[in-house]
């Protein structure tokens, strides 16, 4: 098993709402969403373990960007008009890779409740 890249995703979910000025249709207004991100990191196994990473530390360093886990004001929270998906997942990736566990930060994925998902790589 070594010499070997694992790739481990751990799952969370929060609440939210968001919206998208200058553009048509329900997204230009706010309006809410259950989101579900996904935390990749990679690495080698440890030995002693056999796990990659402490899936605790992950949880720490996820929960530590939110003041609480429910009811994010995307817009507010980003400072901007244009609360996209993607600028949530590039803010998530940022405040990660600045954590406890950036050096195996491999990337982000967000899933938006209607289907949509961004994923935003480190490498």
């Amino acid at each position: 098993m070594q010499n070997q890249t694992i790739k481990l995703t751990k799952w969370f979910r929060i609440r939210g709402s968001h919206r998208i000025a200058g553009i048509s249709g329900q997204c230009s207004k706010t309006h809410g969403h259950d989101w579900r991100i996904g935390v990749i990191v990679d690495g080698p196994l440890h030995n002693e373990l056999l796990t990659i990473a402490d899936t605790e530390q992950i949880k720490a360093a996820f929960w530590a960007i939110f003041d609480s886990n429910d009811h994010v004001d995307w817009n507010e929270r980003l400072g901007c008009e244009n609360a996209s998906t993607e600028a949530i997942a590039v803010f998530i990736r940022g405040q990660l890779g600045v954590s406890a566990i950036s050096h195996i930060l491999c990337g982000v994925i967000v899933e938006e409740s209607d289907g949509l998902t961004v994923e935003v790589a480190v490498r």
